[in-house]
C-alpha cells in the first residue's frame, strides 16, 4: 500500500466524525462551525479517542446506576402499599394509590433531570434574536413548572397517605414504607413532611435500618433529623 492509497484511507475514516459535527445543533457561527469540521476530519483519531472515552464512560456510569435497583426498591415499596390498601380499602383505592405513587415518584426522580445542551428549535426557526438566551429562559420556565406539579404530586401522596395510615398502631406500617419511598427518591422534602406530621414515634423503624448507610437519617440525643 502507497502513500496515496493510505492517504485516501485516512480521510474516509476523518469523514464520519467532521458530518457528525456539522451536523451538531449549535449557535456557532459560519466559520467556528467549518474549522471544527476540517480540524475532526484532518485529526480524526483525536475525535475518536475522545468518543471512545465517553463510551466507555458512560458503559461504566450504566454499569453502576443504581436506577435499576431504585425501579424495583419502588416497584417492592408499592407492592406492599397496595397489599394493605387492598385488604384495608378495596380494589378501587388501589388504583387511585397507585396512579398517585407512580406521579408523585415519578415527578421525585425528575429533579435530577438537567436540561439539554442543545437549543430550542422553534426560536431557530422564529429567528430568534439570541438563541442561547431564549432556551435558557425556556428551560427556567419548564423547571418552575415542572417544580409546580412536583409539589403538588408531593402533597397528594402525602394525603393519600394520611388518609390510609392506621391511627391505632405507631409506627405504621403505610408511614414506614412512606418514608421507604422518600428514601428511595431522594426527597428530603416529603420526609420532613412525614416526620412533622408523624413525629419521632415514626421515624425509628426507617433510622435502625438506614443508620448504617447514612442516608436519609441521622440520630441525636432528641431529635432525628435529615442528613444534608
Amino acid at each position: 500500500m502507497n502513500f496515496s492509497e493510505s492517504l485516501i484511507i485516512y480521510l474516509a475514516c476523518g469523514a464520519p466524525f467532521g458530518v457528525e459535527y456539522l451536523q451538531r445543533r449549535t449557535d456557532r457561527s459560519v466559520f467556528a462551525t467549518a474549522f471544527g469540521v476540517v480540524i475532526r476530519f484532518l485529526l480524526w483519531p483525536i475525535s475518536a479517542g475522545r468518543m471512545l472515552f465517553r463510551l466507555l464512560a458512560r458503559s461504566s456510569e450504566l454499569l453502576l446506576d443504581p436506577s435499576e435497583t431504585t425501579d424495583q426498591r419502588l416497584a417492592a415499596i408499592r407492592s406492599k402499599l397496595e397489599a394493605i390498601i387492598h385488604a384495608e380499602h378495596g380494589p378501587p383505592r388501589v388504583f387511585e394509590f397507585r396512579d398517585t405513587f407512580l406521579r408523585y415518584t415519578g415527578l421525585a426522580r425528575s429533579g435530577s433531570a438537567e436540561p439539554g445542551r442543545g437549543v430550542a428549535e422553534i426560536f431557530e426557526v422564529t429567528r430568534h434574536g439570541d438563541v442561547s438566551l431564549a432556551t435558557t429562559c425556556l428551560n427556567r420556565k419548564n423547571a418552575r413548572k415542572l417544580g409546580r406539579h412536583r409539589d403538588r404530586a408531593r402533597d397528594e401522596f402525602a394525603n393519600i397517605i394520611s388518609s390510609i395510615a392506621s391511627p391505632d398502631e405507631m409506627p405504621d406500617e403505610v408511614v414506614r414504607l412512606a418514608f421507604e419511598t422518600a428514601d428511595a427518591v431522594s426527597d428530603k422534602q416529603l420526609a420532613a413532611k412525614l416526620a412533622g406530621t408523624y413525629g419521632q414515634a415514626a421515624m425509628p423503624w426507617l433510622a435502625a435500618d438506614d443508620r448504617s448507610k447514612g442516608e436519609l437519617w441521622s440520630t441525636g440525643s432528641q431529635h432525628h433529623s435529615i442528613a444534608n
